[in-house]
């Protein structure tokens, strides 16, 4: 009925609000490396917080190899 299914939104919701957010809180304020592939580099890299999303923005720069 839709009270349980209320209910049960309502458990959820704290789980996902109490327990599951801080630690992946937590654990990301921590940072995590990007890959780098040989020869190419992040530049003019930007972080946006939009409504409901991050907006991540990069250009690469290519490192040619001189001989």
């Amino acid at each position: 009925s839709n009270i349980e299914v209320l209910r049960f939104e309502n458990i959820l919701s704290s789980i996902l609000h109490f327990g599951v957010l801080p630690l992946a809180n937590a654990k990301l304020q921590q940072g995590f490396p990007l890959p780098n592939p040989h020869k190419i580099s992040f530049v003019n890299s930007d972080i946006e917080v939009l409504e409901g999303f991050l907006l991540i923005s990069t250009d690469l720069k290519y490192e040619t190899s001189s001989k």
